[in-house]
């Protein structure tokens, strides 16, 4: 087995905690607000980006800019620049949708990559 940011591996077991403990952050006490939600789609952009690099793991391909969009979206919110309050939950779930849709019709992993 591979080490690395493949899913069911320990780096996304840490990313998953560590996303489930910022929502119980913000849902429970309101801490962090719009940086935490930057921060956790900006560690999710990491690990897609690892993941597509490493593998060529087609969802991870798409997923990586659309989340790291969203981490930029997030925090201009945040500062003020941009209001994406309403746009924003239905930009990441049509590219989780699109992710999803182009790792049906691809496969899983790119020609030529291999993670196991």
């Amino acid at each position: 087995m591979a080490s690395g940011p493949e899913i069911g591996g320990p780096a996304f077991w840490l990313a998953a905690l560590v996303t489930l403990a910022a929502l119980t952050l913000w849902a429970f006490w309101h801490v962090g607000g719009l940086w935490l939600g930057a921060g956790v789609l900006l560690m999710w952009s990491v690990f897609s980006a690892v993941n597509a690099l490493r593998c060529g793991r087609v969802h991870s391909i798409i997923t990586a800019p659309v989340y790291l969009l969203g981490a930029a979206a997030m925090g201009l919110n945040a500062v003020g620049v941009m209001d994406a309050r309403t746009w924003l939950p239905w930009g990441l779930a049509s590219g989780l949708v699109l992710a999803h849709a182009a790792q049906r019709r691809f496969g899983r992993y790119l020609r030529g990559f291999r993670c196991n």
